[in-house]
């Protein structure tokens, strides 16, 4: 059984991002969080605990596997928790919050984080969203823009 250890002691909200996300998440015992600040190595964890978890170095859909709660842009919530929820392997969650800004589970939840020189991880971050489309561009401002925070 997960014991609520303590609540988010801040709330992140951005453009790609909204910590409040979590508070739909009903955790399971075995639940893994794999949470890096954003171009530190999420994916490739993401990749080694998906294989781990299933068993498997078969390629599989990373975002099948190890949905991502906290991104604003890619699904609704509700979306992104009923695949969790139907999931029956052990779940990996996808995180781009800070430890301070999620809901914080004992009792056999496990948090993975990974750290990668900040100079590093902003020069992969500029040049990640230099190939961003306008289209993406455009769904990020609608978000902002939504939000009354960054709006």
């Amino acid at each position: 059984m997960t014991t609520l250890i303590r609540l988010p002691s801040r709330e992140v909200r951005t453009w790609a991002f909204d910590s409040r996300r979590w508070s739909h998440w009903r955790p399971r015992e075995d639940d893994i969080v794999v949470g890096t600040y954003p171009k530190c190595g999420t994916t490739w964890m993401q990749r080694i605990v998906g294989m781990l978890v299933l068993g498997s170095a078969e390629p599989f859909s990373i975002n099948d596997v190890s949905p991502w709660l906290d991104a604003r842009f890619h699904q609704p919530i509700e979306v992104v928790v009923a695949i969790a929820e139907a999931q029956a392997h052990r779940r990996l969650l996808k995180c781009h919050m800070p430890l301070d800004a999620l809901p914080l589970h004992g009792g056999g939840v496990r948090y993975i984080h990974v750290a990668r020189d900040g100079r590093d991880a902003c020069l992969s971050l500029h040049n990640h969203s230099l190939a961003y489309t306008p289209g993406a561009l455009a769904n990020f401002d609608r978000i902002g823009m939504e939000d009354p925070q960054i709006g």
